[in-house]
């Protein structure tokens, strides 16, 4: 019976559970600049705010407004390779999603007397929810494991193994007869992320050539999880059914400190065409979500991990970014590597079984030069990233899936009058399909394939007002 409680506290809200396992991931795409070329670490745009914050005070002298939407889709497709002929399944693919339809980020920057003030608006992570409404191989996997365990034991007296019936619930499952082997899984889950940040700057240039800067994030998160699972367990003589529904919310604050540093060694020279080298450090930034909740889970997994006032460690890890831009006859080539020091943040143990994740990529833009006003000032380009969040086969999970992934990108900025720059993104994501282990109690293991893809269309305008 030991065993069996075991299994049913992997059944109902492993999924829900394992979608905080872990830290946050932090968004790269904080502009549509970063969506056209996947390389803005040293940016000396508006955007500067967020990737390149020294690079603030190298920029020309005024008032600088930026505005950007974001519009991310991710289809996910999960496919079990559950041993059919042991454990017949009732359905081995399950599509879901992950998609962000509103992600918004404003910067201003104020730049003025060899240094530059700037603010920034964003969300930092999260920035949408997920739609599961097919439910997830480790509930239907473990379903058909409780089913065929369970064949030939009175529906109650099994049940009550593992959860405590009252005499009434144990009476009216036992009229049920002995398990049959078969059962039924209805299982959906909503779940939202959003954290929400502000960040203020301060870069001072001292000499032409080099720049530094200090700054200060605060970051609000709120997230939802609402679902419910039905599981109908076939009797020989009736059908019992047990229900759990979720509904959860999860709230919390976090500080984090930003230095940086911006190198134009080619300042002051002719006719090499400039050069721009850029570094960014972000501190640990311990972030802990309270859960509150109205309702009494009786499934002890549920009990334990969404009782009112749980705590879940969402540290965002340290960062550190380095890019470098070089433009000469209209061409502009970006690199960049952004290194996240997964092991060093603190979610509760659950580090150690992480890999250090990091971004790396190259992006090339050409201005376009004609005589039509249209076209007087038009940049084309594009960009590729690949990267790693440092999740692994110890980190996955049905609804926590950290893929290894290639980005393409394409997009175009025009400068329709002086000082006021649209720019239209796109952005493809291919995840390397990999596998996600799992097993019934370690006796019957399985494997299920993830395969996910993003798509990202942004838009974004900058004006210097001033």
């Amino acid at each position: 019976m030991k065993q069996l409680y075991r299994i049913m506290t992997i059944l109902l809200l492993f999924c829900a559970t394992a979608l905080y396992a872990g830290g946050v991931e932090e968004n790269s795409n904080q502009s549509a600049e970063w969506v056209k070329s996947l390389n803005r670490n040293a940016s000396l745009d508006a955007d500067a705010t967020y990737f390149n914050p020294a690079g603030t005070a190298m920029m020309g002298k005024g008032l600088y407004l930026y505005v950007s939407y974001q519009c991310i889709l991710q289809p996910i497709t999960l496919e079990s390779d559950f041993d059919d002929n042991l454990i017949p399944q009732n359905q081995q693919e399950f599509d879901a999603s992950q998609n962000a339809y509103y992600f918004p980020n404003l910067y201003l920057v104020y730049n003025n007397w060899d240094m530059a003030f700037s603010l920034g608006l964003m969300a930092i992570g999260g920035g949408g929810g997920g739609s599961y409404p097919e439910g997830f191989p480790s509930v239907e996997n473990t379903a058909a494991g409780l089913a065929r365990f369970g064949t030939g034991s009175p529906v109650g007296t099994f049940i009550n193994g593992f959860i405590p019936l009252s005499a009434a619930e144990l009476a009216a499952a036992n009229a049920c007869g002995n398990i049959t082997g078969n059962y039924d899984v209805d299982a959906n889950l909503e779940a939202s992320e959003a954290f929400y940040s502000f960040q203020l700057n301060y870069a001072y240039m001292p000499v032409k050539q080099f720049a530094f800067s200090v700054g200060y994030r605060f970051i609000y998160g709120y997230n939802t999880y609402k679902g419910k699972f039905v599981i109908d367990v076939e009797g020989d003589t009736g059908t019992y059914t047990l229900t759990e529904k979720i509904d959860s919310t999860q709230n919390g604050m976090s500080h984090g400190v930003i230095g940086g540093i911006s190198i134009a060694p080619l300042a002051g020279m002719t006719d090499v065409g400039s050069l721009i080298i850029a570094g960014r450090f972000e501190w640990n930034s311990e972030f802990i979500l309270k859960t509150k909740t109205k309702k009494n889970y009786i499934i002890p997994s549920v009990a334990e991990d969404y009782h009112d006032g749980h705590q879940s460690y969402r540290t965002l890890p340290m960062v550190v970014a380095v890019g470098a831009n070089y433009s000469i006859m209209g061409i502009h080539l970006d690199a960049g590597l952004t290194y996240y020091f997964n092991k060093y943040a603190y979610w509760n143990g659950l580090e150690d079984d992480y890999d250090n994740g990091y971004e790396v990529g190259l992006g090339i833009s050409y201005d376009v030069i004609t005589k039509k006003n249209l076209c007087e000032n038009l940049n084309i380009g594009v960009g590729y990233n690949y990267g790693t969040d440092g999740e692994n086969d110890d980190t996955r999970s049905d609804t926590h899936i950290g893929l290894n992934w290639h980005a393409v990108s394409c997009g175009v900025t025009w400068e329709s009058i002086p000082g006021l720059k649209l720019t239209l993104g796109y952005v493809i994501s291919y995840f390397i399909p990999d596998e996600i282990p799992g097993s019934v109690e370690g006796l019957l293991p399985y494997s299920t394939e993830a395969t996910k893809y993003t798509h990202d269309i942004a838009i974004g305008l900058q004006y210097k007002i001033l």
